[in-house]
């Protein structure tokens, strides 16, 4: 999934200006992207990511342009590589090259885009080597006198698995001991989690659902169960991620 926000502070410290001649668009959007803050964010699963960009030269002369990349925050294990007039092999392992001028065998790759044309030439991909986190790097595009024409920022982001966010989720049980029922809540968590209750020979007596926020929470009824030590698990799609042990005591 692809995002854009307007980032003011990239605005103001590189230069970009919000009349650059060079407009920067999603193939088939109208939105400039000069200037601005692309988030790419794809499931924990997801290995790949790629962002492609069209270029158009709104101006009346030539432009000669080279594309430059500069690593602002990268998740350590990551590679990635930026395309333009052609796909450089093999991709950069973060942290190789903190700045990095497309090219090939060491000559800086440039497009020549005449007034009023648009090239396709430009994408940028990110590959997590199951790595979690975001990377953001910073995309310039330069002329001869390596001034920059326009620019944005681009961040990759692989969510923090569920059984990452639990172990970091402020879960409380209580009362423990139980009588009647036990009061369960979660939060820091963002999605629903499946809620079961074992007893000591693994056998399910009770399953629900929670929503993980620091409002929600859900009764678990214990009246009817026998006195004991029981476990609580919080996970989904029948996966296990944090268990808690409960007493019960009427």
């Amino acid at each position: 999934m692809v995002k854009t926000l307007t980032t003011l502070i990239l605005l103001l410290c590189v230069g970009f200006t919000a009349d650059a001649q060079l407009k920067i668009f999603h193939e088939g959007e109208s939105e400039d992207l000069n200037g601005q803050t692309i988030m790419v964010d794809e499931f924990a699963s997801a290995d790949f990511m790629d962002l492609p960009l069209n270029v158009l030269n709104e101006g009346t002369t030539e432009m000669v342009l080279r594309a430059r990349r500069t690593e602002v925050d990268v998740v350590a294990g990551t590679e990635h590589g930026v395309c333009w007039v052609v796909c450089p092999y093999p991709d950069l392992v973060a942290g190789e090259q903190p700045v990095y001028i497309v090219n090939l065998s060491g000559s800086g790759m440039v497009e020549t885009i005449q007034p009023g044309d648009t090239v396709d030439t430009f994408s940028m991909h990110y590959v997590t080597n199951g790595m979690l986190g975001s990377s953001e790097f910073l995309i310039e595009f330069i002329d001869p006198n390596d001034v920059v024409v326009a620019g944005f920022t681009v961040e990759f982001s692989t969510p923090v698995g569920l059984n990452e966010q639990l172990a970091q989720a402020d879960v409380t049980l209580a009362p423990n001991p139980a009588n009647e029922n036990v009061r369960l809540t979660v939060d820091g968590i963002d999605s629903q989690l499946e809620v079961r209750l074992f007893d000591l020979l693994g056998q399910s007596v009770m399953s629900t659902v929670v929503n993980g926020n620091a409002s929600a929470g859900v009764e678990l009824e214990t009246s009817s169960l026998r006195n004991g030590i029981y476990f609580v698990s919080l996970g989904e799609n029948g996966k296990a991620y944090r268990t808690m042990k409960l007493v019960v005591k009427h």
